[in-house]
């Protein structure tokens, strides 16, 4: 039977970072860095550590960051091809650092789609909520605006929007958008 990892679960993720990078059990990741003489300040080090990155984001990665992954895990290969072949250059060094650029933009993305995928479905509510035919008519709108206003002038200001909610079957707020709005109609007019 094929062992696998939950994507989700630390565990599971620093389990199959050890297995892609080969790194013994016994061992933290950093003393098997640390073991192997690998120092951020070399290039060993840097090819290492962005291995790492890459093997620690690849069972993270959705279909919104497959593009910046892809291209990420390319510089690195290419980085470390250069190394390998001695033809590493300015641009190369260049490169890496947009390949940790590209690893912090993942991050971020990774962070925001839960928040993204909320207001989206907020969004698709709110989108069906407006499609429905509106509770008031045009001519009920009219009466709340009048009555809320004779009110008003009768002295009747506290608790009227209550009781004109209470009797339309809406809200207070309701009540108070509809008078505002009437207002802004009338100053519009004048």
């Amino acid at each position: 039977m094929k062992k696998t990892h939950n994507r989700f679960d630390p565990e599971g993720i620093d389990a199959w970072t050890r297995k892609y990078l080969g790194i013994p059990d016994d061992m933290t990741t950093s003393e098997y860095l640390v073991a192997n003489g690998f120092s951020s300040r070399t290039v060993e080090g840097k090819i290492k550590q962005a291995q790492l990155s890459v093997a620690s984001l690849e069972p993270k990665i959705t279909f919104e960051t497959q593009h910046l992954f892809i291209e990420m895990k390319s510089i690195i290969d290419s980085y470390e091809h250069a190394f390998k072949t001695h033809a590493l250059t300015d641009i190369d060094e260049v490169k890496m650092e947009k390949a940790h650029l590209l690893y912090n933009a993942i991050e971020l993305v990774r962070h925001a789609l839960p928040a993204i995928n909320v207001q989206k479905g907020y969004q698709k509510i709110q989108s069906e909520r407006a499609s429905k035919p509106r509770k008031l008519t045009e001519l009920q709108h009219a009466r709340i605006a009048s009555q809320y206003s004779e009110g008003k002038k009768n002295g009747e200001g506290y608790g009227l929007a209550k009781s004109l909610a209470a009797h339309y079957n809406v809200s207070t707020t309701t009540i108070h958008a509809i008078v505002k709005k009437s207002e802004n109609n009338r100053k519009k007019i004048k």
